[in-house]
């Protein structure tokens, strides 16, 4: 009886205040992914996303400091207590380096090469941070921060006319470990066009599992490579996706998405100068919300009450 009770109570020290209930899941997560997609016009995109969530109340009322008194007003009262920091303006602060690319990194931040991604035809970063709702009355609320990197390769010039690609082609570097802090570290490949009849499109290494969603009316299909699987790095130590294309026939055209879009400068100097714009959507029956963000070239000047829509062959007044 004697040697069970240190027992117990090693056990009770070891799982902590409610060790007997269900262990709460962790209240930061970082999940990282990377999505690939083969364009047909032979260029590849890619998708960086890291996203944080954060389980924690951010203070919503700002905070008055009078520095005129004495005295320190806050949001919870004048005798609250506030605490501060300054530095002089004589003392010297050890900045780290302009460059966010140099330092380093783990996981899918090891492909983030800067004379790689600023060497490509289209180069796209965002950060978004919003409110997310811990449970399904929404009583508490997470913050999310998710910074996004979109990529597009020319696969095809650089690889001297053929569609093949490679993690280490586009971005000089292969994926040796998964982000130690991540939760979730995957890789997502569109393998929609993919067909072991005719053998457009090979992947290697095989992918342990594959996913497929409708997206914009078009079922697609992706390999899934899971870095967080040890078994995924350790048989070569590194990860290396490899994408070979056999070139589809002359009289085949590629095909077109359900929702694209067409752009094209016309006119003449900066009166008669025209940015049009065309969205195309051929689903039979579906209609989709669309967010339209373009960067305006250099040498056009836009101003508002130009903007004219046209829907259907009638305008529409923004």
């Amino acid at each position: 009886m004697a040697a069970a009770m240190p027992l117990a109570l090693l056990v009770l020290l070891l799982l902590g205040p409610g060790g007997w209930c269900l262990a709460e899941p962790p209240r930061d997560s970082l999940r990282e992914e990377l999505v690939i997609t083969p364009l047909p016009s032979g260029d590849v995109a890619a998708t960086f996303q890291f996203r944080t969530r954060w389980d924690s109340e951010l203070q919503r009322e700002g905070v008055w400091i009078n520095l005129g008194r004495s005295s320190v007003m806050s949001s919870q009262g004048s005798s609250a207590p506030l605490s501060t920091s300054s530095t002089p303006p004589t003392q010297s602060l050890p900045l780290p380096p302009s460059n966010p690319w140099v330092w380093p990194m783990a996981g899918l931040s090891v492909l983030l090469k800067a004379d790689r991604l600023f060497h490509t035809s289209y180069h796209s970063q965002a950060v978004h941070i919003r409110p997310v709702c811990r449970n399904a009355r929404c009583t508490s609320i997470s913050w999310e921060l998710r910074q996004t990197l979109s990529v597009v390769f020319d696969a095809f010039i650089t690889g001297q006319g053929k569609k093949d690609w490679s993690l280490f082609r586009m971005f000089s570097r292969t994926l040796t470990e998964p982000c130690p802090l991540a939760s979730e570290s995957r890789v997502y490949v569109d393998i929609t066009t993919y067909n072991q009849d005719n053998e457009t499109l090979e992947v290697h290494p095989p992918p342990t599992t594959t996913y497929q969603d409708v997206i914009l009316g078009t079922r697609k299909t992706y390999a899934i490579y899971d870095l967080l699987d040890t078994a995924m790095i350790n048989n070569s130590r590194n990860l290396n996706i490899q994408l070979k294309w056999k070139r589809p026939p002359e009289n085949e055209a590629p095909p077109v998405p359900f929702l694209h879009a067409q752009r094209y400068v016309s006119g003449y100097g900066l009166q008669k100068g025209e940015l049009s714009t065309l969205l195309y959507n051929t689903h039979p029956y579906r209609a989709f919300p669309v967010l339209l963000l373009d960067t305006v070239p250099w040498y056009l000047r836009l101003y508002v009450h130009t903007l004219t829509i046209t829907s259907k062959g009638k305008e529409n007044k923004p």
